[in-house]
C-alpha cells in the first residue's frame, strides 16, 4: 500500500492512502473507498469509486472533487 504524508488539510489528496493490490483508497478517517466501475467520459477513461460512509463526512465535497480529478 502506498502511504502518503498528510499536509495541513487532513482531506487533501496527500492524506489518502492507495492500496494498489485491492485498488481502493483509505480516507484520513480510515474509511475504505472502493472502485465500483469504470467508463469513458469525453474521450477519457474514468474510474468510479464509492465510500459507504462518505455521506456522513463533513469533508465529503472536497474529497469527491479530488477523487474525480484523480484519473
Amino acid at each position: 500500500m502506498k502511504r502518503n504524508n498528510p499536509k495541513r488539510n487532513s482531506f487533501s489528496k496527500d492524506s489518502f492512502d492507495y492500496d494498489e493490490e485491492k485498488d481502493r483508497f483509505i480516507s484520513p478517517n480510515g474509511e475504505v473507498i472502493s472502485r465500483k466501475g469504470e467508463y469513458e467520459y469525453n474521450g477519457k477513461h474514468v474510474y468510479a469509486y464509492y465510500g459507504a460512509n462518505c455521506g456522513e463526512c463533513p469533508e465529503m465535497r472536497s474529497t469527491v472533487e479530488w477523487l474525480a480529478k484523480r484519473f
